[in-house]
């Protein structure tokens, strides 16, 4: 709960990182049963316990991660391409073409996997635009949009992204949160069976 409060404010705003680090301590003294009579003793390392729950932590959230991992959120609605050789960008599924988005959300007609999964280059001959083949699956007005951006070649250099980067496909929350703490190089292990066991929840956060 005491993670959760701030979640609402942290989508939009950045969180100076004194304020985290206090609602850390205070989540921290929640976990523990930390007062100011009481002195707890600490079963496992505060680092450990903000582990996702399938590395070996608890899943408690970092104050100042997930401020980052929703604020990376945010930017990756505006993520956009500048085209260059057409390797990297998906005609269909990126967004690449000025005022226009994302041209599969635009289609009036049903398109396979492999049409869906085609590069910018498969669309292009030497820096010319195939038309033929851009009419074949588009109204002539996207056509003339799409005509209107340069076509790129092998000396062009390579497509950049001009608003941030996801590595691996769409960026989300959790993806940017476990990025901040660098878990990726962690071993997997079958941690989830503790969480399904039917024992109070308690003895769960200790085994």
């Amino acid at each position: 709960m005491t993670s959760a409060l701030p979640v609402y404010t942290m989508q939009s705003v950045k969180i100076p990182s004194y304020l985290c680090l206090n609602m850390d301590k205070l989540n921290r003294n929640f976990l523990w049963g930390h007062t100011d009579t009481k002195k707890p003793t600490y079963l496992i390392k505060w680092d450990t316990a903000c582990l996702p729950k399938n590395r070996g932590g608890l899943g408690i959230k970092r104050m100042k991660g997930m401020n980052q991992a929703l604020l990376a959120k945010l930017i990756s609605k505006g993520l956009k391409w500048r085209v260059g050789d057409g390797c990297q960008v998906l005609f269909w599924l990126d967004n690449w073409l000025p005022d226009v988005g994302i041209l599969r959300e635009h289609d009036t007609i049903n398109l396979s996997d492999d049409i869906l999964s085609q590069t910018l280059n498969h669309y292009f001959l030497n820096e010319e635009w195939i038309i033929d083949q851009l009419a074949s699956v588009l109204p002539w007005y996207t056509v003339h949009r799409v005509t209107s951006i340069h076509a790129g070649g092998r000396h062009s250099g390579p497509d950049r992204c001009i608003r941030g980067w996801a590595q691996g496909g769409e960026l989300t929350v959790k993806t940017a949160y476990e990025g901040y703490l660098e878990v990726e190089s962690l071993p997997i292990w079958s941690w989830s069976f503790i969480w399904k066991l039917r024992i109070p929840h308690r003895i769960q956060h200790f085994l």
